[in-house]
């Protein structure tokens, strides 16, 4: 029954759905990153493997650096195409005013 009460236009619920899908791509930037740990840090078996170990760390480091970066990216655009707050009510009360001036009783 609160739902019914939240007023979506206002600007704390835009900051408030901006706030919630940072949050979720911070929580999915790190899962990603925990997740992946043993996956992108292997432990050679040789000391001829190990150089070898080297290259492979690396691509796979930047790999998962451009999956988190794309979760940022995709965070960044619903965050900003989300955020649709209503004006405040002194900026809606002058822009109203200056129409209903300028327009004549008939």
């Amino acid at each position: 029954m609160i739902m019914l009460s939240v007023d979506t236009t206002s600007q704390s619920c835009a900051a408030g759905r901006v706030v919630g899908v940072s949050l979720a791509a911070a929580v999915a930037i790190v899962l990603v990153w925990r997740l992946t740990t043993t996956w992108r840090n292997p432990s050679p078996s040789s000391a001829a493997e190990a150089a070898a170990l080297r290259g492979v760390r690396a691509k796979r480091r930047a790999l998962i650096v451009a999956v988190m970066v794309l979760i940022a990216a995709a965070a960044a655009v619903k965050a900003t195409t989300s955020y649709h707050p209503e004006p405040p009510a002194a900026q809606t009360q002058a822009g109203s005013g200056s129409i209903d001036a300028g327009a004549s009783p008939g």
